[in-house]
C-alpha cells in the first residue's frame, strides 16, 4: 500500500519515527500534493457558486490539469520512498559492479526530485490561471497554494544535491542540478511575482 492511502496520524508516525522512508522526498512529494488539492479546492468552490458564474468555463479548463497534479503527487511520494529503498540497497552491494549499482540508483534519486521540481514549476502555473479568475473569498488558499509549490521546489533541490555524489558521470551531474536550479529560481520568482499581483 503506498504512503498516500494511509491515514495522516499513520504517516506523521512514519514520518517521525526512526524509519529511513518517508523521509524528506515524501514531504516534498506532499507538499506538492497539498499545492494541487488547495488549487482544486478553489476551483470546485467557484463552479459551486452561481455568482461567480463568468468564471467557470476557466476554472474548469484548470481542474484537469490540477487533477493529473494530484494524482502525479501521490505518486511521488511512493516513487521517492522507493528510490530511496534502492540507493540503500545498492550501498550494501559488494563486488565490482557496487559502484554501477549505486550510479544508477542515484540517477533514480535524483530522478524523483527533478520531476517535484518540474511538477511544482506547473503548480505555480496553474495558480497563474486562478488568481483574480476565481472565487474572491479563497484567493488566500490560492497563495497557500504557492507557499505549498514554493515549498515542494526547496525541498526538492535538498534531495537533488544530496544524491549527485552517487553518479560516476560528473557533467550528467552537473547538468542535473543546473536543471533543478533552473526549475526552482522559475518557481521562486514566479512565486513571489503572483504574491505581489494578489496583494496590490
Amino acid at each position: 500500500m503506498g504512503i498516500y492511502k494511509k491515514s495522516i496520524d499513520e504517516y506523521v508516525r512514519d514520518l517521525s519515527s526512526s524509519k529511513a522512508t518517508p523521509g524528506g522526498g515524501a514531504v516534498a512529494a506532499f507538499s506538492l500534493l497539498q499545492g494541487a488539492a488547495l488549487l482544486s479546492m478553489v476551483i470546485e468552490i467557484t463552479v459551486a457558486n452561481a455568482n461567480y458564474q463568468h468564471f467557470h468555463s476557466g476554472c474548469l479548463d484548470a481542474k484537469t490539469s490540477v487533477q493529473a497534479l494530484m494524482k502525479e503527487g501521490r505518486a511521488l511520494i511512493k516513487d521517492d520512498m522507493d528510490a530511496f529503498n534502492a540507493l540503500m540497497k545498492a550501498f550494501k552491494e559488494k563486488g565490482s559492479e557496487r559502484n554501477t549499482l549505486i550510479s544508477e540508483a542515484s540517477i533514480k534519486a535524483v530522478g524523483v526530485p527533478l520531476r517535484i521540481l518540474e511538477k511544482a514549476e506547473e503548480g505555480i502555473q496553474l495558480a497563474n490561471m486562478l488568481i483574480n479568475k476565481s472565487n474572491p473569498n479563497v484567493e488566500s488558499d490560492i497563495e497557500v497554494a504557492i507557499a505549498c509549490f514554493e515549498c515542494a521546489g526547496r525541498s526538492a533541490i535538498v534531495n537533488v544535491r544530496v544524491n549527485l555524489p552517487g553518479l560516476n558521470d560528473g557533467d550528467k551531474a552537473d547538468e542535473y542540478l543546473e536543471k533543478a536550479i533552473n526549475k526552482l529560481e522559475y518557481i521562486e520568482e514566479e512565486g513571489m511575482r503572483l504574491r505581489e499581483e494578489m496583494t496590490d
